[in-house]
């Protein structure tokens, strides 16, 4: 964006753009933590009525909730399985046995359960942070339309 002046329409419209495939990134982030974060508690609840099966049989179950659980519907996201965020979730994950949750202690699992709720509650804390920019950054576009910007360039992001 312009440093001395303000932001043309354009430039406005790409920042958010750029924002909303950030926040894209974190969403998903944030949906494969709840959905490991409901894989421990599945098996904490299977071993609190001592059922030995392997939670595998109740993956559509436990993991069918995450379909069901916005509005929105999901846009296409690309991100990478190298992507930092998607590192650092397996990186809190893999060391403490998210790989086997069978052969976890119930030691392993509470701290899998904190780390994976803390992971999650980061990326919330991230995507809202992101949500509040688009929203202004929408404000602003809105204002200037309201004001007369020339609405030709409307969905056309190379336009400034």
């Amino acid at each position: 964006m312009s440093a001395m002046s303000e932001p043309t329409l354009g430039e406005l419209r790409a920042e958010r753009n750029r924002l909303h495939e950030q926040e894209d990134v974190v969403s998903f982030a944030r949906r494969l933590a709840q959905g490991r974060l409901d894989l421990v508690r599945a098996e904490r609840e299977m071993r609190a009525r001592r059922d030995n099966r392997d939670i595998s049989g109740e993956l559509p179950s436990i993991l069918g909730r995450l379909a069901s659980g916005s509005d929105r519907p999901p846009r296409d996201t690309d991100v990478p399985a190298d992507h930092p965020l998607l590192t650092e979730l397996d990186q809190v994950c893999v060391p403490l046995g998210f790989d086997n949750l069978k052969t976890c202690t119930d030691e392993q699992l509470l701290q899998l359960r904190d780390v994976l709720t803390e992971y999650e509650h980061a990326r919330s804390m991230e995507r809202q942070e992101l949500f509040e920019r688009i929203d202004e950054l929408t404000a602003d576009l809105v204002r200037r339309y309201q004001l007369g910007a020339p609405i030709e360039g409307l969905l056309d992001d190379t336009n400034a």
